[in-house]
Order: structure tokens, then sequence, then C-alpha cells
């Protein structure tokens, strides 16, 4: 593999790389759904929560239009 100037361009271009090897030959769709399968199933995982600003900095939400 070629030699980068700085560490994040190797690290960088080696994830590229196993990317490419990883999905050649497979069609752009086949990519996509695998990829969307992975995030579901990470999601799922994590089981993240949607928090909204004034969860956690109460204020008036419409001060400003009155």
């Amino acid at each position: 593999m070629e030699r980068w100037s700085h560490k994040s361009l190797e690290w960088i271009h080696k994830i590229r790389e196993l990317n490419y090897e990883k999905t050649r030959g497979k069609q752009p769709r086949e990519i996509v759904e695998a990829t969307l399968k992975d995030t579901e199933d990470l999601i799922k995982r994590l089981n993240p929560k949607l928090i909204s600003p004034e969860d956690i900095i109460p204020t008036k939400r419409y001060s400003v239009l009155r």
C-alpha cells in the first residue's frame, strides 16, 4: 500500500480499500440493502433515545413569538 504523509490518511485509505474488497462485484442495490440491514440491526442493538433540546434545557419555547 502507498505511504501517506499522515497516519489519518493511511487509516482512511485502508478503510476504503477494505470497503472496496467487501463490495467488489456487487450491484449498488445490494450494497445499499446490506448497509440498511446493518444499520437497522445496530439501531436495535444500541436502542438510542430521541431527545429534544427542550428536554435538556427547559425554556419558553415560543417566547420569541410573543
